[in-house]
């Protein structure tokens, strides 16, 4: 898995300028590229997107991260990394986790701070196509698909059964974003490339049925 100099993901490389944090890669983009997603945005309505993108990314995304590599760790089948690369990544993580907080609740408290988090978040987002309206996201709507999209597809924990039970509108945000932007989703996601190959000890075993 590549990432930053600062050892952080995501992070975008343009140009041969890299670009670190989430935040900070659409504002780089939004300014290279002279497209401005909140350009029609009241200074109300960024003050709530404001507000959203703190609640996903300081909070539930720690939440996520304790839940996804420290309590129920990635498998090798799942990444196609080394063991060694997974452990200590998330090793990593779990580090990130303790210095900012997070990682100091218990397994319980930190499970239910991520639901409540989550439904938050769907409270928020209520009724409407996207974050603030019905016709065109802000940017804040691509962190929120980013992180959920991620509980949706990638996880099979408490996060994604209390988002597809409990958030109905995460979950059809979601689906929006992904139909508008990714049409080919289902040919390019990562878990239908790898290659899922027999644990060794089952190769070894299966050489001395041969035998």
């Amino acid at each position: 898995m590549n990432v930053s100099s600062r050892g952080t993901v995501p992070f975008i490389r343009l140009n041969d300028y890299v670009i670190e944090d989430s935040e900070k890669c659409i504002e780089y983009l939004s300014k290279v590229f002279k497209v401005d997603l909140n350009s029609e945005l009241s200074d109300d309505q960024k003050a709530f997107a404001r507000a959203a993108l703190a609640l996903t990314e300081e909070n539930l995304k720690w939440s996520m991260v304790m839940h996804r590599f420290w309590y129920s760790p990635i498998t090798k089948q799942e990444t196609g990394l080394p063991l060694l690369s997974i452990w200590f990544f998330g090793y990593r993580m779990f580090r990130a986790a303790w210095y900012s907080g997070a990682a100091r609740y218990t397994k319980q408290e930190i499970y239910e701070k991520g639901k409540r988090d989550l439904s938050a978040l769907d409270a928020l987002i209520g009724e409407k196509k996207f974050l603030l309206s019905d016709t065109k996201p802000c940017d804040v709507d691509f962190a929120i698909f980013g992180l959920c999209a991620q509980l949706k597809y990638n996880d099979r924990g408490p996060f994604n059964q209390h988002l597809l039970a409990n958030c109905h509108n995460i979950d059809r945000h979601i689906e929006t974003i992904k139909n508008m932007y990714w049409k080919d989703w289902d040919q390019n996601i990562l878990a239908k490339k790898l290659v899922r190959k027999k644990p060794m000890f089952k190769k070894i075993f299966s050489l001395f049925k041969k035998a």
